[in-house]
């Protein structure tokens, strides 16, 4: 075995890794978003958060791309942007069913319950219909359960993940391309 170049590592490792640092960083904004609603500070830096995900996804899959010869077309890039989501979206799902069901299981009714009184401020026919709806929500215990939920939320950070990435790609190749065609002027 050669020893002199680098291992190349399979896309779906490389995704993998970045997934733990995805997943960290999404649930880290859930947790902070979901307790800064008592707490100005935590929702304020859950918002940062949620700003930092395009700019730390494409740090991680520039790094996959300049370290490593595979990477170098978009649909690679895409694809380990696909799977790095799939995986943080795992990581966030796992950390939303322990928080809605464990930590603090009232969660989502106190988070109707809010809705059902801001739509009554409204002092609005659509406000008054939304929130009897919502209270017939409560009523007829058809809450989405924390199982629910959580697969919900993986699906569409999964979703959501592999077209930022996609775009990401291409952002990707297009800078890429302008650098080659300067260092070849």
């Amino acid at each position: 075995m050669n020893t002199d170049q680098p291992t190349q590592k399979s896309v779906y490792h490389l995704g993998a890794t970045n997934g733990v640092y995805i997943g960290a960083l999404l649930s880290v904004m859930f947790l902070t978003q979901s307790l800064g609603l008592h707490n100005t500070l935590l929702l304020i830096i859950g918002d940062l958060l949620m700003i930092a995900v395009p700019f730390v996804a494409y740090r991680l899959l520039v790094r996959d791309h300049d370290r490593h010869t595979h990477m170098r077309s978009v649909s690679a890039v895409w694809l380990d942007g696909i799977v790095t989501f799939i995986c943080g979206s795992i990581t966030l799902a796992i950390v939303m069913y322990i928080f809605l069901r464990f930590i603090q299981p009232g969660f989502t009714v106190e988070q109707i319950r809010n809705l059902i009184d801001l739509y009554r401020q409204l002092h609005s026919a659509q406000g008054d219909a939304m929130a009897r709806t919502l209270e017939q929500l409560i009523a007829t215990h058809q809450v989405p359960s924390p199982i629910q939920l959580s697969f919900f939320m993986l699906w569409l950070t999964s979703f959501a993940g592999s077209l930022l990435s996609m775009v990401l790609a291409l952002i990707i190749r297009y800078i890429t391309r302008r650098k080659m065609h300067k260092d070849y002027l």
